[in-house]
């Protein structure tokens, strides 16, 4: 049974699917935890206002890079050495059309939704996800196109982990926080994983 086992892990599609179901279902879990923690301690008004926010946030996010997490699969499954130069150009893209698209929804955001949802509550948000989730994603598909699927599924885990681990500790230290305070500690979790997914590629590139 073990030397079963050992051959199938030494497998890289089997190990590479393993890391991924792992990492996606961890994810899953984690952000089902944050959430209810959220709903709990927000109350209804500000999770609502915080929930909004997200929404409008979520329809604009996947259009920030234009495609750079596909493109730097492709081009450097294709070719190792287009790897500096396709997660350079995938950085500058979607810093370029992440920060964009914050005002973009910023603006959005204050002619349809109540005004008495704060602009920090709106700006915050949409920094975490349409900038710093996204330069996440951007370095889990680089380990992606070097079939480094095990740092993928990490960096999966570690945006929704950072964020957990952000707002449990606020929650402990503030029962009941508003959703600006929210808003505030989810982009400076989400940066703090983008922070290590980026310089974790920058040691991958040293290589």
């Amino acid at each position: 049974m073990k030397s079963i086992v050992s051959r199938y892990w030494q497998n890289t599609l089997a190990r590479n699917t393993i890391w991924m179901f792992l990492g996606q279902g961890l994810r899953l879990l984690i952000q089902a935890a944050y959430f209810v923690i959220i709903a709990r301690s927000l109350g209804v008004a500000q999770y609502g206002a915080f929930a909004a926010v997200t929404a409008m946030v979520s329809i604009l996010s996947p259009f920030v890079g234009l495609g750079c997490t596909n493109l730097i699969v492709r081009n450097v499954a294709r070719d190792r050495s287009l790897l500096d130069e396709s997660f350079g150009n995938g950085v500058v893209t979607t810093l370029a059309t992440g920060l964009l698209g914050a005002f973009v929804v910023v603006g959005i955001c204050r002619w349809t939704l109540p005004g008495s949802i704060g602009g920090t509550v709106i700006l915050m948000v949409a920094l975490a996800d349409m900038v710093g989730l996204r330069l996440t994603l951007l370095a889990a598909s680089t380990f992606q196109a070097v079939e480094r699927l095990d740092k993928t599924a990490q960096f999966n885990v570690l945006i929704s982990g950072a964020r957990f681990a952000g707002i449990a500790a606020t929650v402990a230290v503030v029962p009941h926080p508003s959703a600006q305070l929210w808003s505030i500690v989810y982009a400076v979790s989400t940066l703090l994983a983008t922070v290590i997914s980026v310089l974790s590629v920058r040691e991958l590139l040293k290589c």
